[in-house]
Order: structure tokens, then sequence, then C-alpha cells
């Protein structure tokens, strides 16, 4: 378990600010005979004015992509969406991701958790 083991061991990337797709190597936390793994994002925003968004995707696809929206931040707390997904990973075990970066859109911090995978 997580409790256990510490957050250190199962973190992929620490508060990402990418506005276009961005590379994020799992191979240190996937091993090469898996192709899907359970993602954990946690999405912070800071913004009492405006959401957020972010999108997370395979390496290499263009087809699409998964979105996760975040709330707007209180005056005392920021507000932190939290998503957990399976994603396909290739044999580079590298996964994408990027914020919204439009206006009206607030600038998050991304954080990615490599939770388990399927071989």
């Amino acid at each position: 378990s997580v409790s256990t083991i510490g957050i250190a061991a199962v973190i992929a990337l620490s508060n990402g600010t990418a506005t276009s797709f961005t590379n994020v190597d799992c191979s240190a936390l996937v091993p090469a005979n898996a192709r899907v793994a359970t993602i954990q994002s946690i999405c912070v925003n800071a913004s009492t004015t405006a959401h957020g968004q972010a999108q997370f995707r395979t390496d290499g696809e263009t087809g699409g992509y998964i979105e996760q929206g975040v709330g707007v931040a209180d005056a005392s707390n920021d507000f932190r969406g939290v998503m957990t997904f399976p994603l396909e990973l290739p044999s580079t075990r590298i996964l994408e991701y990027r914020r919204a970066n439009s206006a009206g859109y607030a600038a998050l911090g991304v954080y990615i958790y490599v939770l388990g995978y399927e071989e």
C-alpha cells in the first residue's frame, strides 16, 4: 500500500504545468511487459475565479484523450480534482499530459501517480 511504501515510490509527475502535450516517462514504475497502467491524476487549482482542465493520452495518440475538469478554489483552500483511470501504454511506457491554456482556464498543477498495471 502507499502508506507502507511512501508516495515517492509511485509518483511519475509532480506539479506539471505543460500547456502542450508533454511526455511523462513511467518506465521506472511500470515493467516492460505491462500494457495498461492504472493512473491517478491530481490536479490542483488555486484560482478562485476560473476552473481548470487537463488531458492525458497514450504517447503518440492523435485521435483522443482522457479529460479531467477541475473546480474553482475557495478563499482558503485550493481545489484538488482526483481521477483514477486505466491507460494503455506503448512499449516505451510513456504517457502524455497537458493542462488547458485557453482564455478563462486556470493554471493547474498536475500530479500523476502509477497505482498499478496489467500485463
